[in-house]
């Protein structure tokens, strides 16, 4: 269970990557038809997981909140890397416009090194899996 909740937000937060940076690249109808395979794949499972098709029969009991805050340490790790890859920027590019990314630029413009903020990526990294692939308390 554990292994499934880890690969969906992979996908979740991978493909949505990916497909931001391609439609920031320019490549609009890869990113559109990217877009729509990935809406089609949440939107499946989705409704599997409404008419009961998904519910396990040795269900292992993960807390809520826990799955959400492990999501979104690994989304804050490892959506900047793939969208800066994705749209052929530098690797340690950050945009203006999202809120984190704002944070970012105001730690770097008070002197705060970009590699310290790369190893803070790297600790959500690690916190963001051990929560998502840890069980129960």
């Amino acid at each position: 269970m554990n292994w499934t909740i880890l690969i969906s937000a992979l996908f979740l937060i991978i493909v949505k990557a990916v497909y931001d940076g391609f439609k920031s690249r320019g490549w609009h109808t890869f990113s559109s038809r990217l877009e729509t395979f990935y809406l089609a794949v949440i939107t499946i499972v989705f409704f599997a997981w409404l008419a009961g098709l998904l519910s396990p029969f040795n269900y292992h009991y993960t807390p809520f909140l826990r799955i959400i805050g492990g999501f979104l340490l690994l989304r804050f790790a490892i959506y900047n890397p793939f969208w800066n890859i994705a749209a052929v920027q530098k690797l340690s590019f950050t945009g203006t416009t999202k809120d984190t990314d704002k944070v970012i630029n105001w730690l770097v413009s008070k002197g705060v090194p970009m590699h310290f903020i790369n190893y803070g990526r790297f600790i959500a990294l690690l916190w963001g899996l051990s929560w998502l692939l840890i069980g129960e308390a």
